[in-house]
């Protein structure tokens, strides 16, 4: 494939992807951390826990990025559509 158009899909993908699972993966490992900090401040100040946090005081989303094998079955996926998505485009052009 020699395009412009195929090279900058590709170098998107591979942006998206490590976003997808590296950065946000450990911005999902950082809010665990800080969800287990602020229950740890909650148990030394000895306030009782009754289940219900304040609206201002919700938990951080922990599950933000996506594991290894959800990327690779993404890529996948988006490997297949793009190939299926040529061969019918070439077989129109044919008929």
């Amino acid at each position: 494939m020699h395009s412009i158009d195929f090279a900058l899909a590709s170098i998107f993908g591979l942006i998206v992807m490590y976003d997808a699972q590296g950065v946000r993966h450990q911005a999902g490992e950082l809010a665990i951390r800080v969800n287990e900090l602020t229950e740890e401040i909650e148990r030394l100040k000895g306030a009782e826990d009754d289940g219900k946090l304040d609206r201002k005081e919700e938990l951080l989303r922990e599950r933000l990025g996506h594991q290894p094998i959800e990327v690779i079955g993404g890529a996948f996926l988006g490997i297949v559509t793009g190939g299926l998505s040529y061969v019918i485009s070439r077989w129109k052009r044919s008929l």
